[in-house]
């Protein structure tokens, strides 16, 4: 329970600082209409400078702006980005990962308290036989392998996060790009080298090995009761 509760207080957080960035990323895959303002001052420039002095009045060689052509007046528009399409498809992906994540674990956490919630007032041998129904249920039913994708939804949703954030920043500055790339870097290998002692840790230094996390300990619970029951 204090692990969900952990998870859930993490993916809280996570998509608070997540939906700050997708506020205003969002707005990039609006098409942007073209500058008008530019070139309205460019044509009143022009007609400053075809001004000629004909027989006492002020003639000018351009044609006012309401009298162009409706295909000059009319607003273009700007074609979206790549960059801003891709920003945008792996930060709402890594949104939607950190909710599934917190609503799977608000769902478990309901399953837990029900599990663990034995009447009080039956007899202690009855109490145990309600437990353990439970607790068979609780297995077969897999609970703790969804239990297990809590971690791996919310480190997908950061690696999505950290992607996102480097492609932001590369059409920004190249030096803090790279900068965040390396420090991601290293976030990555610690993941790698985390996964590959908690994947080889089995066997006779198992037991020994400090590397060791939830989702591992669960995973060899479960083959132990499925080695039981055949």
């Amino acid at each position: 329970k204090d692990r969900i509760d952990n998870l859930l207080v993490f993916a809280a957080l996570f998509s608070a600082v997540l939906t700050a960035f997708v506020v205003d990323s969002y707005q990039l895959l609006r098409p942007q209409a073209a500058d008008e303002t530019n070139r309205i001052l460019h044509q009143i420039s022009q007609q400053l400078n075809s001004f000629t002095i004909s027989n006492g009045y002020i003639n000018s060689t351009i044609p006012t702006f309401a009298t162009l052509p409706s295909d000059a007046t009319s607003t273009s528009k700007e074609v979206v980005s790549g960059s801003a399409v891709l920003i945008n498809a792996l930060w709402f992906s890594s949104l939607v990962f950190s909710l599934t994540a917190a609503s799977v674990g608000i769902a478990a956490r309901q399953w837990l308290n029900h599990h663990d919630n034995v009447p009080l007032a039956v007899h202690a041998r009855i109490s145990v036989r309600i437990w353990h129904s439970r607790h068979i249920a609780f297995n077969d039913w897999h609970v703790g392998a969804i239990l297990s994708t809590l971690p791996v939804l919310l480190q997908t949703a950061l690696v999505l996060f950290l992607v996102g954030l480097v492609v932001m920043l590369k059409t920004l500055n190249n030096v803090v790009a790279d900068i965040i790339i390396a420090q991601a870097g290293l976030l990555g290998i610690f993941s790698s080298c985390d996964a590959f002692f908690r994947t080889t840790s089995h066997g006779v230094s198992g037991a020994a090995c400090i590397y060791r996390s939830p989702p591992l300990c669960h995973g060899s619970g479960i083959g132990a009761h499925s080695s039981n029951k055949h």
